[in-house]
């Protein structure tokens, strides 16, 4: 009996913590939005004072700020441009590689044609060498000292003629190409000089900019340190304010809490107390009654054994129902109390549940509405979709088909394999 009343008590001692840490979120949460509230109320207010000390100070400051803002507005346009001529450099060297490059794919391709006419006059007829004389001395063919090429050629041949013109074309590109890479070279030079002299000017801007800018930023820190100490100040006093309010809320709230509890543990140890004297006192008159009844048994035993076995067996019978009787009325009680002790600490949970199946519901009712919306726009752009699936699929279908005509006519016996 002791160890279901310690597992009873156990029991609801979790629950009754399950309880107390959840209430405890709820009040903490409650806590933290107002003090969220009431700081936003603080921050408020300093802001509110911080902007009308700015409007006064900007009206002060109105005219020096002109002056400023115009300074570093010719500083930003100078900056603008130095970059700019730094991007129109770059340009420049991405041109000049380029221009390399075709240079380089240009002199590739003159050496690749040269070895093609040299091995072409080669791999050419005898009798037609004489013809193209005029070769040898452009390729600088000296190893060739055949007496079939002392013959003169009368004309030069028109692929000669094109070669030569596009030699010509070749020789002026090169040439635009250097008068160009020599005008970048020059333009490079002064722009360099430029920017020189404009960041020495800007240097000596810049330094008596940077002093001024340092006097009103020491001056600021100042002011700024004042109100920062000021407002810590403020907010010490509020957090002890704060404190002591929600001491004074924890107290209230939760100790009347306990002290209910702390009565009805009193109340259950009464009673465990007068139940665990009753069965004792049962206890002891049945092991009398059982002792008295064996004694006189044994004093009986040869005189009335059969009268004693009939009246026995009787008498445990009645005894069976009776404490078969006794045993559902104490299983209702315990039941009962149960079901008392429950109903009073599951009463605190009642709202909690409530609270959150609603919120629960209003979800629920939330996700049905989206899901449904979801699934109308999806069936809709499905529908949308459609036509032009179907008309993919034939397409598909009729290349299909014409690549199995094309096979069918190389290979008449050819299969296709099923999809």
């Amino acid at each position: 009996m002791n160890e279901k009343n310690k597992k009873v008590a156990i029991k609801f001692l979790e629950k009754w913590k399950a309880f107390v840490t959840k209430r405890k979120e709820i009040l903490n949460k409650h806590r933290q939005e107002c003090l969220n509230t009431f700081f936003d109320k603080v921050a408020k207010k300093k802001m509110d004072a911080k902007q009308s000390n700015d409007f006064v100070n900007k009206t002060k400051m109105l005219a020096r700020d002109y002056s400023t803002y115009q300074q570093r507005y010719q500083v930003q346009k100078h900056i603008i441009a130095l970059q700019k001529a730094k991007l129109e450099e770059q340009n420049r060297l991405i041109e000049e590689l380029k221009y390399n490059r075709i240079i380089e794919a240009s002199r590739q391709s003159v050496d690749a044609m040269k070895d093609e006419i040299r091995k072409t006059y080669f791999d050419i007829d005898r009798q037609l060498k004489p013809k193209i004389k005029c070769l040898t001395n452009e390729l600088k063919l000296q190893q060739i000292e055949e007496p079939s090429l002392v013959l003169h050629c009368l004309k030069v041949p028109r692929f000669l003629q094109r070669m030569e013109k596009r030699a010509r074309e070749r020789e002026e590109k090169h040439a635009i190409i250097r008068e160009r890479r020599r005008q970048m070279e020059e333009e490079r030079v002064r722009l360099k000089q430029q920017a020189e002299l404009a960041k020495a000017e800007m240097d000596k801007e810049e330094k008596i900019k940077r002093m001024e800018e340092l006097r009103e930023k020491r001056r600021k820190e100042k002011i700024e340190n004042i109100r920062r100490k000021q407002y810590a100040a403020r907010l010490r006093s509020l957090i002890v304010m704060a404190d002591l309010h929600y001491e004074r809320t924890l107290k209230t709230k939760y100790i009347r809490q306990l002290k209910i509890l702390l009565q009805i543990k009193r109340d259950n140890n009464e009673k465990a107390k007068i139940h665990y004297a009753f069965q004792l006192k049962k206890n002891v008159f049945l092991h009398w009654m059982w002792y008295t009844e064996d004694m006189w048994c044994e004093r009986n035993y040869i005189a009335e054994e059969f009268d004693r076995k009939k009246k026995l067996s009787q008498a445990l019978k009645q005894f069976k129902l009776n404490v078969q009787g006794y045993i559902l009325k104490k299983q209702v009680a315990d039941d009962y109390y149960d079901l008392f002790v429950t109903q009073m600490v599951f009463r605190k949970f009642k709202e909690a549940i409530s609270i959150v199946k609603k919120e629960q519901d209003l979800k629920f009712q939330k996700a049905i509405k989206y899901y449904n919306s979801n699934l109308l726009f999806k069936i809709f752009t499905c529908w949308r979709t459609l036509p032009a699936l179907n008309a993919l699929k034939r397409e598909q279908e009729a290349r299909k088909a014409r690549w199995r005509e094309k096979v069918l006519q190389v290979v008449p016996d050819y299969v296709p394999p099923e999809d």
